[in-house]
């Protein structure tokens, strides 16, 4: 990405619930800051190739939160991806030492984990209260993201071939799946934060959608039409909230700024809604989405 939708990236990630909430219970993010920070510097490190670098703050994003060895698959499949002619042992001794150096770590230092970490999906799920609050914290933490991010990945299947795809492709359906069916089984759901590492391929994808979306306003839409646009959008987001606060998520049963809350996924379930709209609905829009992807592919 350009340096203007690499900025817009950063906005969506310092708007995230799991961030702009970090200091509301039950999300308790406030040292997940570290685990986010040397997963992207980790990552990045990939892509130049500096594997030694990549490897190490892998291994200090586990320590910072244990959390980030389910990040592991996509980690090692990225160092495989990008090491290109390297000699296999190299890549082997480059894709598991931070496994194996968190592993020895684990055994001899940490603590010993909750007895009852299994029996958490019971607990989640043990009312429709708790099962509901479970959903929203599921739901808020990446919001429009989790529609558009998935939209995006099942357009990238064409385009495997291209290293960037591929890593954004199977790094997705690696963490993704891996990490949220952790959080509901083996965690308390409720903590927002826990679902969020999987940012550092979520926000790309949603990020291949939103340049033809945006794009497609400036280049077709008048002034008037934008302004049109907008207004039906805060009349929707208007209407999302009062379904929301009165129907789907009325209250909440361990959740600090319940209204903010409820306004914050009446923006990302209207924001959700109109992309979802336009993309069924407009040839255009699918067109220079199609422009969009392919040279993001090459």
């Amino acid at each position: 990405f350009d340096k203007t939708w690499s900025n817009v990236g950063l906005v969506l990630l310092l708007t995230a619930y799991p961030i702009m909430g970090a200091h509301f219970e039950p999300v308790f993010t406030w040292d997940d800051f570290w685990t986010y920070l040397f997963s992207v510097i980790a990552f990045t490190f990939i892509i130049r190739k500096r594997f030694t670098y990549a490897g190490l703050f892998f291994f200090l994003g586990c320590l910072a939160r244990e959390q980030t060895i389910f990040l592991f698959p996509a980690y090692a499949l990225g160092v495989f991806f990008y090491s290109g002619d390297i000699k296999w042992y190299k890549k082997i001794i480059y894709m598991f030492s931070p496994l194996l150096l968190w592993g020895a770590y684990y055994v001899n230092v940490a603590k010993v984990g909750d007895p009852n970490r299994f029996k958490y999906l019971t607990l989640n799920f043990k009312s429709f209260e708790w099962a509901r609050d479970n959903v929203f914290s599921w739901f808020i933490s990446f919001g429009f993201m989790w529609l558009i991010s998935t939209m995006a990945w099942f357009r990238l299947a064409d385009h495997k071939k291209n290293r960037r795809a591929s890593l954004v492709f199977w790094g997705f359906i690696l963490a993704v799946p891996v990490n949220t069916v952790f959080t509901f089984w083996m965690t308390l759901a409720r903590e927002t934060r826990i679902f969020f590492p999987p940012f550092i391929f979520v926000i790309p994808l949603a990020l291949v959608l939103l340049i033809p979306f945006f794009k497609y306003f400036s280049t077709y839409y008048s002034t008037m039409q934008k302004i049109s646009t907008s207004t039906l959008f805060a009349v929707i987001c208007l209407g999302s909230y009062f379904l929301i606060a009165n129907i789907v998520f009325p209250e909440f049963m361990y959740r600090q700024g319940p209204d903010y809350c409820q306004i914050w996924s009446a923006v990302n379930l209207t924001a959700a809604f109109f992309i979802f709209a336009y993309y069924l609905l407009s040839r255009k829009f699918r067109s220079l989405y199609g422009e969009f992807e392919n040279e993001w592919c090459k």
